[in-house]
């Protein structure tokens, strides 16, 4: 049923990203990769199916700047903004982001940080002046470090669903297979001693995407729960194997998607993508988040590989310790 619901929310998807940003692009510490390393492209609306994000450059224009970024607003319009000086009255909002002290203002000589602010999740940093760093909370998730093969169905990660066909759980520390057969190299995931999950091309055999392979997981509200009104973070680890990597203008990324009671899309962020740019054999972190709004009844977490031409892209891709659930 699960699988209906979702197919036929890629007929009825329109809409646009709201209240979405990038979190953090990191390569794993023991990869040694430069700081500034970042991929050619985020996925573009001009070659990507029409359910895919609206924005082209996933850069909302309400996008939080870098919280740890301390520099001078400059004019705010604010007459009480004092340049970022603490006037010491609590009563004035000295970095002119619409709240004082007095009004809650944890740290009034940074605009970034006030009570209406975004928390970023693990950054060791109060931005919503709640008291704690942002988590991400447990949303129910199943087998999101990927370490489970489905006991009923051998071959494919446990709680994944899927459209396009073209995906399977990969053990780690097993061998690496093409449509030749082995490649004689040994994969390593993410996580040692579990598994993660391939994903490659499905050259045209998703019927309502052509180009498109997803891998799926999604929750819906009950009385008890919705997921109106919140922010979700996805974290993921990426990377493509020297084995079989990415080639042409094959790429891929994770994507959130929040939609109403009949499939409508109502808002949605990709992370950042894997691609021929990206180096080979090195997990990267990828991360995004969106603020769903009240009519959001479903949110999706989603791993999606996209191919524009079936003839030249090329490759495979693995994702492994995948977090999504609301900031809390």
């Amino acid at each position: 049923m699960t699988n209906i619901l979702f197919m036929l929310s890629q007929l009825a998807c329109t809409g646009s990203n709201k209240d979405t940003g990038f979190y953090v692009d990191l390569y794993d510490s023991n990869a040694n990769q430069p700081d500034d390393e970042q991929p050619a492209n985020e996925p573009n609306s001009t070659n990507q199916p029409t359910n895919e994000p609206s924005n082209p450059n996933n850069q909302p224009t309400n996008e939080p700047t870098n919280p740890t970024d301390t520099a001078n607003p400059n004019d705010t319009g604010n007459p009480n903004d004092t340049g970022n000086q603490n006037s010491g009255d609590p009563t004035i909002d000295d970095d002119g982001d619409g709240f004082s002290e007095d009004m809650g203002d944890c740290n009034d000589t940074n605009a970034q940080i006030n009570p209406n602010a975004t928390d970023f999740p693990g950054d060791g940093q109060d931005q919503d002046c709640s008291g704690a760093d942002a988590v991400i909370a447990n949303i129910g998730l199943i087998n999101g470090n990927l370490d489970t093969q489905d006991p009923n169905n051998a071959g494919y990660p446990l709680g994944w669903l899927n459209l396009g066909g073209a995906y399977a759980w990969q053990a780690d520390n097993g061998q690496i297979t093409t449509i030749n057969g082995s490649t004689g190299q040994i994969f390593g995931a993410h996580s040692q001693g579990g598994g993660a999950v391939k994903i490659w091309g499905d050259y045209g055999n998703n019927p309502l995407s052509p180009g498109e392979t997803t891998v799926y997981q999604e929750f819906i509200a009950t009385t008890d729960w919705t997921p109106a009104d919140k922010v979700f973070w996805l974290d993921i680890w990426g990377t493509h194997h020297s084995a079989d990597p990415l080639q042409g203008n094959a790429r891929a990324y994770g994507v959130i998607r929040c939609f109403d009671s009949a499939y409508n899309l109502q808002g949605d962020a990709v992370t950042q993508a894997l691609d021929t740019n990206t180096q080979q054999t090195q997990w990267r972190k990828m991360s995004t988040w969106v603020r769903c709004n009240a009519n959001t009844t479903i949110v999706q977490a989603v791993l999606l590989f996209s191919q524009t031409n079936t003839s030249t892209d090329h490759g495979a891709v693995y994702f492994d310790d995948v977090q999504f659930g609301p900031a809390e």
